[in-house]
């Protein structure tokens, strides 16, 4: 075979072998998963609604995958992209309403809002790692938690909508939310992040000084050490970079889409957002067609549970068996060569 083509179709064979297990987990319901995959394709494409919707989420998981990406590179596991996320929407809720009178620059300085908040709350696993050689996956995943229960603090407590029957905080002010990109759609600004971000990180990681040293550092971890290669830096700046994107990840979220917080604002689009990356090899431009197709599904499956109370953890499993399945392609690939 192509060594070209091999990662396409070991990319396909994941996908189908994770298709089939949604498939079994839709027929123990009683259900034909043709029908089952039908509306998941027709609910997140059929109308400009939902294809608006598809795209957001889209923006999202992209921007949270390029985060795991990122980190992985460096050879470092980021767990916690979920909490990035919650932190980078808490970060542009709070300059939201500090800048209601800024005009258009609000926008601007929300989403480097987000992105500094998830900088933050990643560099606490980089410092760890690098200075104390705490393991980076079990701190990336402790840190998940936090977030989400400040999130339910803020809109339970002094920035909750007093109006709203259900928890959440007050709207995001008109002059801070991403605009819409078509008229008379959903599809909002918020998917321009998108090529932007892929770019960056893409001329960031194969063209850049930095990039050449993060690949040294995530292929040998001691050749590295041994040519005398600034590991505690090159780790602490990978892990606040990968922050800052699945904060931005969250600054979409909030800014484009629900424009408010609540503590259901993300339905697990981190973990999506690791999903797509593994699929995609950590590879940017690939994350752009792997995170599509988990939005369609993320998507999808709202109409599906509606429409055939299918599920809601179809997605979820799909995301964990692509996981699986990709990481062990990894190991036995890594063995092999």
């Amino acid at each position: 075979m192509n060594p070209r083509l091999q990662p396409v179709v070991s990319n396909l064979v994941v996908v189908v072998i994770a298709l089939g297990f949604g498939a079994v987990l839709i027929a123990l319901t009683g259900r034909n998963p043709l029908i089952g995959y039908s509306y998941v394709l027709f609910g997140a494409t059929a109308t400009l609604a939902n294809l608006g919707e598809t795209l957001q989420i889209t923006t999202v998981i992209v921007l949270t995958g390029l985060s795991f990406a990122v980190a992985a590179t460096a050879g470092l596991w980021n767990i916690g992209t979920e909490g990035q996320l919650y932190l980078g929407a808490i970060g542009s809720m709070v300059v939201a309403f500090g800048t209601r009178d800024f005009g258009l620059y609000s926008v601007i300085l929300c989403l480097l809002g987000g992105a500094l908040f998830g900088a933050m709350w990643g560099l606490i696993p980089g410092i760890l790692k690098a200075m104390y050689d705490v393991d980076e996956v079990v701190t990336t995943i402790l840190l998940n938690f936090p977030p989400v229960f400040l999130t339910d603090y803020l809109v339970t407590g002094a920035y909750r909508d007093p109006t709203s029957p259900v928890p959440r905080s007050f709207f995001i002010p008109p002059n801070s939310q991403l605009s819409v990109l078509v008229p008379g759609t959903t599809i909002g600004s918020g998917i321009l992040l998108v090529p932007l971000a892929v770019a960056i990180v893409y001329v960031l990681v194969s063209k850049s000084t930095y990039g050449f040293e993060m690949r040294i550092l995530g292929g040998n971890r001691a050749a590295a050490k041994q040519i005398g290669l600034g590991i505690k830096k090159i780790t602490m700046l990978s892990m606040a970079m990968a922050g800052a994107l699945s904060g931005l990840g969250g600054s979409a979220l909030i800014l484009g889409v629900t424009h408010y917080l609540s503590d259901s604002l993300s339905s697990g689009y981190g973990f999506t957002g690791i999903a797509a990356s593994a699929l995609a090899a950590n590879n940017p431009l690939f994350l752009l067609v792997t995170a599509s197709f988990l939005s369609v599904l993320t998507v999808g499956s709202y109409s599906a549970t509606a429409g055939l109370a299918l599920p809601t953890s179809l997605v979820g499993t799909i995301s964990a068996i692509i996981i699986i399945l990709t990481t062990v392609r990894n190991i036995i690939g890594q063995r092999l060569r």
